[in-house]
């Protein structure tokens, strides 16, 4: 009802003839409003397209969440790319309306740039609005028209443009349009788009070679970017989008550009809109202010072209967008946790609701450590993986159908401490007893803290270390989603090999905070603990301990949380909530380097110039700002990162997309359907809309600034990766374009360290077969330093932590085909704990980090 109502009174001002139109939905930011004057001799076109607006807005926004709905067919090919079925795209019109009032079959007697081009009334051709107050799908988007003069993007409601009105809810589209514009340009992670204005659906075989993405301005000015094409039936577009493995930075001005050549599944070929001829013409045709600002914006295309010879005539459809800036959103956050006071980390490990009290954890050693980890039995007596998940996997791995019953190994751990720190938060504030998720609110470059927090912690310690007690190292762990910080124990292990604590927090919204309560004004976690995941024991059981950890709950509840769903994915409450990830880790590290920790360790200090940083999944990818920004680590270990979360990975990546594509497509009302979106979920406008307005947290944004572009004058990191070329959790594809995005350089090590030359994106990688220890082997910004990662061939996601592994799914994919019954294999993971162990091994004993195969058996690593 409200985006009838919206498009019902834009339709009522233009019908009583108003010249001054206000272009931005009721609702949106008035600072942001923009006022456009349309020129007299349009307002009759003006008339009929927002009559059309709204025949199209009120029927189909109706059904536009109902999966019923026909949707045209799509065949995903190996690179990635989709064909739309043409049945599903309008036919050519030969008197179809231009975006900017004119018409196509030049009857404004405008229909060439001075003589040099003349447009074919019937030729289909890609809209070019010139307007800056036009709808974002009356031309290429993203586009630097709607750049306001202070960089901040102004654009038309979202909720009335006649095509993403269609394909989502108008009544949450018209919640984002006030965080439009708060934004200082476009998404890095977000498809370009070519809305087609007429004819049938492109071939996009005729497109391969005809589209080009140029960095214009930015840290990597001049480089050119490997495209990947798809087309969009729903909204009636040709998408453009970084291959597979390549990547666009933030605050960087890019041009795509598409030659001519292209044609319609028909045959017939495209031509250049009116608006484009104009706004590419060498010579300014003048007599239009609209077509002047898209001259201004385009200014940097067209000096592109003249540099490299691209004759005007030869470019059927371009954009050019500036990505914004990010780094400046992190730095308010970790400038925010300076501001904190800390307290003394505290034994206080949950708040039991019912009984309104605090539960202790503290420090377990001795012989309590039997019974808290339990004893590990053979086969698996030095598999250090976790079992949580693993138990009944083992009876099918050894075929005797007997899970498996023994305890958690733990190599050379010997005590452990459960507690709390008091964090600040920027994503939650406390209403009485309520707690609301909140937008982050920054305040003069500073996040400004709107509650406490009690955030439950692990350390670990190992045996050996006395001497070092005062001065210890330590390794920051941040865990998976849907995990829990139990899930660090494997990395303990392997740190434990040479004598290095491990720290882990739970991450918000996951173990003990899964569930939340107010006490005493702080926000406290609630979980319930009654299950012990290193024994597998639950509360009642013979010789039961308390593992101090909130039970693991279902990673759509808890995911679910950290995406805001029961706000409907509003994208700056994703943006707060993920970038509280940060946050959090960055105030561990506070308390690491300033926290007085003798209340729970006599004696304990940690070695600020000896702090690591290791990762899993998730944690890897959302620690992607934390380890951009900060120069405290020595050296970092991250396995299974990605890009994309948001917008590929959580509707593509095999077992998310099970849960997550269909909570997606029903929170947001889009008429993409399941199988639509697990096969190439870019195809959707209102993904890569959310997207962008969310990006400021996600791992693209900040991937390149961990070496290719460090922000610091500070050394670049140590940096080992292990990653999953075919991965059932996050989309592999994405993986692969994380990685590059860093600067990893990508090692070879026989089976299953390899890479299938049937991954899209591999022919990026430039796999190098491992012989000797890696050191110093790459240069960015004239500093040197050690940077490699393994690529596993297998479906092995949590490999540096699981017991075992399991496929699940057919390979490749897409599409998404379960399989009949899981296959269980042996993890890779004392190959990788033996990496893991030399890696920090070189790093304490110098400067100079050393990268060896994951090759490594259990026996070779645990066994002396």
């Amino acid at each position: 009802m409200i985006a009838m109502t919206l498009a019902e009174a834009r339709v009522a001002a233009i019908l009583r003839g108003d010249t001054m139109v206000d272009s931005r939905a009721e609702g949106a930011s008035p600072a942001r409003k923009r006022t456009s004057y349309r020129r007299s001799s349009s307002e009759h076109a003006m008339k009929q397209h927002w009559l059309k607006v709204l025949s199209l807005v009120i029927p189909l926004n109706a059904c536009s969440s109902d999966e019923s709905s026909p949707a045209p067919a799509t065949d995903t090919s190996t690179d990635g790319s989709v064909d739309g079925d043409s049945s599903g795209s309008d036919s050519t019109d030969s008197d179809a309306t231009g975006s900017d009032g004119d018409t196509v079959d030049g009857s404004d007697g405008d229909t060439t740039d001075g003589g040099d081009t003349t447009i074919e009334p019937t030729a289909p051709s890609f809209h070019f609005g010139t307007d800056p107050g036009q709808n974002l799908s009356e031309a290429p988007f993203p586009n630097d028209l709607y750049l306001e003069a202070d960089g901040t993007v102004g654009l038309a409601s979202l909720a009335t443009d006649p095509v993403l009105s269609t394909l989502a809810n108008p009544t949450i589209l018209a919640t984002w349009d006030a965080q439009l514009g708060v934004r200082k340009g476009f998404g890095s992670g977000m498809p370009i788009w070519f809305f087609q204005a007429t004819g049938n659906a492109p071939d996009l075989a005729t497109f391969a070679d005809k589209i080009e993405i140029v960095v214009l301005d930015g840290p990597e000015k001049g480089r050119t970017v490997k495209p990947q094409v798809f087309w969009s039936a729903p909204a009636k577009a040709l998408g453009v989008f970084p291959a597979w493995g390549d990547y666009l930075m933030a605050e960087s001005t890019v041009a795509v550009v598409v030659r001519s050549g292209g044609k319609t599944d028909g045959g017939d070929a495209f031509a250049a809109d009116p608006g484009l001829v104009r706004t590419l013409s060498e010579t300014d045709p003048g007599g239009d202010g609209d077509v002047t600002a898209a001259r201004a914006a385009f200014a940097p295309l067209r000096a592109w072209m003249t540099d490299n010879t691209v004759p005007a005539g030869d470019v059927i459809a371009a954009t050019v967008f500036t990505t914004e800036p990010v780094l400046d959103v992190a730095q308010a956050v970790l400038k925010g946790v300076d501001d904190f006071t800390l307290e003394a980390p505290s034994a206080r490990v949950r708040l039991d609701a019912t009984a309104d009290a605090w539960v202790d954890g503290g420090l377990i050693e001795g012989e309590d450590l039997a019974s808290y980890f339990g004893s590990p039995v053979a086969p698996h007596e030095l598999n250090p993986g976790m079992w949580d998940g693993n138990r009944e996997r083992a009876g099918a791995l050894a075929g005797d159908n007997k899970a498996y019953t023994g305890g958690t190994f733990t190599g050379r751990i010997d005590r452990v401490v459960n507690g709390s720190f008091v964090i600040p938060s920027f994503n939650s504030r406390v209403d009485g007893t309520t707690i609301l998720n909140e937008p982050l609110k920054i305040e003069g470059g500073k996040a400004v803290a709107t509650a406490e927090t009690v955030v439950p912690f692990t350390l670990y310690l190992c045996s050996g270390t006395e001497s070092t007690l005062g001065n210890m190292p330590v390794a920051l762990v941040q865990h998976g989603g849907g995990a829990i910080r139990a899930d660090a124990t494997p990395f303990a292990t392997a740190n434990c090999q040479t004598g290095v604590a491990t720290i882990v927090i739970d991450m918000i919204y996951h173990g003990g905070r899964r569930k939340q309560a107010v006490k005493d004004g702080q926000i406290a976690p609630t979980e319930a603990d009654i299950v012990n995941v290193y024994t597998g024991k639950t509360e009642g059981d013979p010789d039961y301990s308390p593992d101090f950890v909130g039970d693991p709950g279902s990673a759509a509840a808890s995911v679910g949380q950290l995406y805001a769903l029961s706000a409907s994915l509003q994208p700056n409450l994703i943006e707060a909530n993920t970038l509280s990830i940060v946050a959090d880790n960055y105030a561990v590290l506070r308390y690491l380097k300033e926290g007085d920790w003798t209340g729970l360790v006599p004696g304990l200090a940690f070695d600020d110039a000896r702090i690591f940083h290791e990762s899993l999944s998730f944690g890897t990818s959302y620690s992607t700002a934390l380890l951009a920004l900060a120069d405290d680590f020595k050296g970092i270990v991250g396995s299974v990162g990605s890009s994309y979360i948001l917008n590929v990975n959580m509707p593509m990546g095999p077992a998310n997309a099970f849960q997550a594509g269909s909570i997606i497509k029903y929170a947001l009302g889009l008429v993409t359907t399941e199988q639509e979106l697990q096969a190439n979920s870019l195809v959707d406008l209102p993904i890569g809309i959310l997207a962008w307005l969310a990006e400021r947290g996600d791992s693209h944004s900040f991937a390149p600034y961990i070496l290719r572009h460090r922000p610091s004058d500070g050394p670049l990191p140590a940096v080992v990766h292990s990653g999953n070329t075919w991965d059932e959790t996050l989309f592999n594809m994405a993986q692969l374009t994380f990685a590059n995005a860093i600067g990893l350089p990508t090692f070879t090590a026989g089976e299953p360290w390899t890479i299938g030359s049937d991954v899209p994106g591999a022919d990026l990688l430039a796999a190098t077969a491992w012989t000797n220890a890696i050191s110093n082997n790459v240069t960015f910004g004239g500093k040197t330093t050690t940077a490699g990662i393994f690529w596993q061939h297998h479906a092995c996601h949590a490999q540096v932590l699981t017991a075992l592994c399991a496929q699940r799914f057919e390979h490749p994919y897409p599409p998404l085909k379960l399989l009949s019954k899981e296959l269980p294999e042996a993890s890779p993971i004392c190959g990788l704990h033996s990496q893991i162990g030399t890696f920090l091994s070189s790093l304490l004993e110098g400067d100079v980090g050393l990268i060896v195969s994951p090759t490594a058996t259990c026996n070779e690593t645990y066994g002396k």
